[in-house]
């Protein structure tokens, strides 16, 4: 078992599914997902972009040319909507992109106090411009919600989001392999990898688009509801947490 807190825990996901760079820009609500980003020194390397839609952008082309998840870290609200233009085109091309953005404390979401950076649901928003979203609202989701944000990039490569309300109480955790749903991910690699073939050698190329707006529906989603052993997050509670304060 080991103590750290939500963003620590959220920062050692990455680093166990092989992000090695994150673009990124430092706010209030992104404080303790920084000092992790500071804590793992050269394991990951931080780009500081000076605007969102850089940020996202860069993680965009960084994906596109590399092969590997381009993700960036921002604030919710205003920070977040800067990059959602990159955010949509990555979802229409296909591209790897995790989105990790901050978020108001999670028992204030919704109640309109008008916060610093508060928007009206913002994980809505990130649902209808990504393929999947997900709010780690507590340092014990982030194994299992990271985890299934990297097997959604495979089972499709199209751009996920994180909203991420982390507090910087460090509780005690464990936290399991990543490697531990590598072979429903090699599945999903080579079922994709026989449509492909298929589609390549049968398929008349002027139907391709209608095929792949297909894949992206019916297809996805199937594969979405596949069962998977998921990374967790197990939390040892501390004697403050019957009120839900961590």
């Amino acid at each position: 078992m080991t103590r750290m807190t939500g963003g620590g825990a959220l920062v050692e996901m990455l680093r166990r599914h092989g992000v090695e760079t994150i673009f990124a820009l430092p706010g209030v609500q992104n404080d303790a997902l920084f000092v992790a980003f500071y804590d793992a020194g050269e394991a990951l390397r931080v780009i500081h972009t000076r605007h969102e839609q850089g940020a996202a952008y860069m993680a965009y082309g960084y994906a596109r040319s590399s092969g590997k998840v381009g993700a960036y870290a921002v604030v919710p609200g205003p920070g977040l909507l800067n990059t959602t233009a990159a955010l949509a085109t990555a979802y229409a091309t296909n591209a790897p992109v995790l989105c990790i953005s901050g978020q108001i404390p999670c028992d204030l979401i919704g109640r309109g106090f008008g916060l610093l950076h508060e928007i009206p649901d913002q994980l809505g928003i990130l649902r209808t411009l990504t393929k999947w979203a997900a709010r780690i609202s507590h340092p014990t989701q982030a194994g299992q919600l990271v985890n299934e944000a990297f097997r959604q990039l495979v089972a499709g490569d199209v751009a996920v989001s994180i909203d991420a309300g982390l507090r910087a109480a460090e509780k005690l955790q464990a936290l399991t392999d990543a490697r531990a749903g590598e072979a429903d991910v090699a599945t999903l690699r080579a079922q994709m990898g026989r449509v492909i073939e298929f589609v390549r050698e049968f398929v008349p190329r002027e139907q391709w688009p209608a095929l792949q707006a297909r894949l992206r529906g019916e297809e996805v989603e199937r594969r979405k509801s596949a069962p998977v052993e998921s990374v967790r997050v197990v939390e040892i509670t501390d004697s403050d947490d019957d009120e839900g304060n961590w």
